[in-house]
């Protein structure tokens, strides 16, 4: 919101999530554990796309998201 207050519109995202959780075997890894990483890389990071993208789309302005995950994967979207 303060974005769109102080300047209009939003041209750039730069989404980065790299939590890694513990490190332990797959076979001790508590589901609790795995359901946060997840939460915070996949989910944290989709929410924050949501959100900016509406915005992004609202002002017909075309703009860029880079969106990088844990595993230093990167892609772009351009409108």
């Amino acid at each position: 919101a303060e974005i769109m207050k102080s300047f209009g519109r939003i041209d750039m995202l730069w989404n980065n999530a790299g939590y890694q959780g513990q490190i332990k075997p797959t076979l001790e890894y508590d589901p609790k554990d795995f359901a946060m990483v997840m939460n915070i890389n996949v989910t944290g990071m989709f929410i924050v796309l949501q959100s900016v993208a509406k915005r992004m789309a609202a002002t017909a302005e075309k703009g860029k998201d880079d969106d990088e995950g844990s595993s230093s994967h990167s892609f772009s979207i351009v409108n």
